[in-house]
């Protein structure tokens, strides 16, 4: 059904319909974005559009996708280096919960003091900045 002719909007001016409008589609691409790893990086964090433009392929979108298959389970990913997944998992994943619940606690853990340092700051660039 278009939102413009839904009944609550029928008696409202052209420009409340479409502020309506506006609102109702960033609501559904905020329940897209929290729903769908893949579509949080690429959109809502810009991946591609980085500083490397890396582009992604099949394989980053069934990564995002092992990562929402069964949130509650952990998971194990061997990937060599350079495939992403600190960028689509760690700093993704971590600001994918903080937008859906913005008072979560989330421990970054690394092999070195110095990398964890840096997927932080990365994420709080993303919270200042996006």
């Amino acid at each position: 059904m278009d939102p413009k002719q839904t009944p609550e909007l029928k008696n409202l001016t052209h420009e409340e319909k479409l502020r309506t409008t506006v609102k109702i589609q960033q609501e559904l691409l905020k329940r897209k974005w929290l729903e769908s790893l893949w579509y949080f990086n690429k959109q809502c964090l810009g991946v591609e559009g980085g500083k490397d433009k890396v582009k992604l392929g099949e394989f980053h979108r069934e990564l995002c996708d092992f990562v929402d298959n069964d949130k509650h389970a952990q998971k194990l990913i061997l990937v060599p280096r350079g495939h992403l997944k600190s960028t689509l998992v760690t700093i993704g994943k971590t600001l994918q919960w903080i937008a859906e619940n913005p008072k979560v606690r989330v421990l970054i853990a690394n092999a070195t003091y110095s990398m964890a340092v840096a997927f932080l700051t990365v994420i709080k660039r993303h919270l200042q900045n996006n």
